[in-house]
């Protein structure tokens, strides 16, 4: 099998050597004073897919977070999403194929407001775009903003839209609050 894992031992010391190769046997030991031989001990069955890698270590492009990410090598990915902003997360030995993808972010989130509520009359539908994408069929929108310093503030959002796509009238809330504006 692919997977398989041959296991040689010295006949001399107590080194054990994992090849994936057959071809090891009566080869000399790998240790540097050691003139023992390498002789077959056993085949392991190892599927690579499965094996636990714990060595991808992402940085985030957006807020910076970095982490050692852990997982199966089949749900390996070289591009993630941040678990802090959801920003692009980046295996750090992959970096380099990606750095043009950082300044378009950056580039992208600063162009892009967070919020944007235009009202061109007061009885008129408000043009509603939620990080970058123009939310339709609106039902209810709701921003409040407030401080005691004229800086950082709470502030919730509410938008509440119907679903284009859906068969039957369907209702999505988009629903954030900050600071002292936050639900227990």
């Amino acid at each position: 099998m692919s997977g398989d894992k041959y296991v040689y031992g010295c006949t001399n010391c107590v080194t054990e050597i994992w090849a994936d190769k057959r071809n090891l046997e009566g080869s000399d030991c790998i240790q540097v004073f050691c003139k023992g031989k390498l002789i077959p001990k056993r085949v392991d069955s190892f599927n690579k897919q499965e094996e636990i890698i714990t060595h991808a270590k992402y940085t985030c492009f957006t807020c910076g977070h970095n982490d050692l990410v852990t997982g199966k090598r089949k749900d390996y990915q070289e591009l993630r999403l941040c678990p802090c902003c959801n920003g692009l997360y980046v295996d750090i030995w992959k970096i380099d194929k990606y750095k043009h993808l950082k300044n378009e972010e950056i580039k992208g989130r600063c162009d892009k407001p967070y919020l944007q509520i235009t009202l061109d009359e007061l009885n008129s539908v408000p043009k509603v775009i939620y990080k970058g994408e123009e939310i339709k069929l609106k039902q209810e929108v709701i921003f409040h903003w407030e401080t005691d310093t004229d800086e950082f503030g709470g502030t919730t959002i509410e938008i509440e839209h119907a679903e284009a796509s859906c068969k039957y009238q369907k209702s999505k809330r988009i629903e954030e609050r900050i600071k002292s504006h936050r639900k227990f």
